[in-house]
């Protein structure tokens, strides 16, 4: 996929997305090093007899595991400027109704206070 992207850039038939290559890219890589405690774990458990397998790495595996899945937050964060844009503006949205709710009289479109707020302090 990526030699047909390539091939299409060099004649002029598309662009490379880099920002959506990274963002593969480092999924894969998170997954990939997150899913090798698993890989030891089952290949051990056949070799040994020990507790340790059993519970101990198992337990770091699935910690692991649930940390690569935080980590897909993160690294959309870091490379998709499209999804920063749409975390800011939901983070807007989300603070202006908050404001509004405590009683603040907040413009939802600018997320200024009203005159009158202003004035009151």
């Amino acid at each position: 996929d990526f030699c047909m992207q390539r091939r299409a850039t060099e004649r002029g038939l598309g662009e490379l997305q880099w920002q959506g290559i990274m963002t593969v890219l480092l999924t894969v890589a998170v997954h990939t090093v997150a899913t090798l405690p698993f890989g030891i774990y089952f290949v051990g458990c056949q070799f040994s007899n020990s507790t340790f397998f059993d519970v101990q790495l198992y337990r770091y595996a699935l910690y692991i595991a649930l940390l690569d899945t935080m980590a897909n937050f993160y690294i959309y964060t870091l490379t998709l400027s499209s999804f920063r844009e749409f975390l800011k503006s939901r983070i807007k949205a989300l603070s202006s109704l908050l404001m509004w709710r405590r009683g603040l009289n907040v413009d939802r479109t600018t997320g200024e206070e009203s005159e009158r707020q202003r004035l009151m302090r």
